[in-house]
């Protein structure tokens, strides 16, 4: 399968990209939900435990529970039942929507940059 940005040109749905029905259902999120989902986008892999999840969201293991609370009420996450490692739950997100995030974090990372470089110039 294609990766990035190609992906997402390549998958349509009727009409409708498979990009739009993401971001229309990111555009749903409140604020602090979709921020948390575009951190999540700095995950190399869209399973990881709730440590992980933590490290990337720059918080503590309480306070990543309840972000990912509403991702999982929203259905952007899954937390299966039987994936445990270490007695940590481990957390899901669909290929596809990972690659979402990842594509909305490393657009808003290259933004930041740039802001950066020409706040420095």
């Amino acid at each position: 399968m294609t990766s990035g940005a190609a992906l997402f040109d390549e998958l349509t749905a009727g009409d409708a990209t498979i990009r739009t029905r993401l971001a229309a259902a990111v555009a749903d999120l409140t604020g602090a939900a979709g921020r948390t989902f575009v951190r999540l986008g700095f995950l190399s892999d869209p399973v990881f435990s709730l440590p992980e999840a933590a490290a990337v969201l720059n918080t503590d293991s309480d306070t990543a529970t309840r972000m990912l609370e509403a991702l999982l009420e929203a259905s952007i996450l899954r937390a299966p039942t039987m994936e445990v490692v270490a007695h940590d739950v481990v957390y899901e997100m669909q290929p596809v929507i990972h690659a979402y995030a990842r594509e909305l974090a490393l657009d808003q990372a290259g933004l930041a940059a740039a802001g950066r470089q020409r706040d420095a110039s």
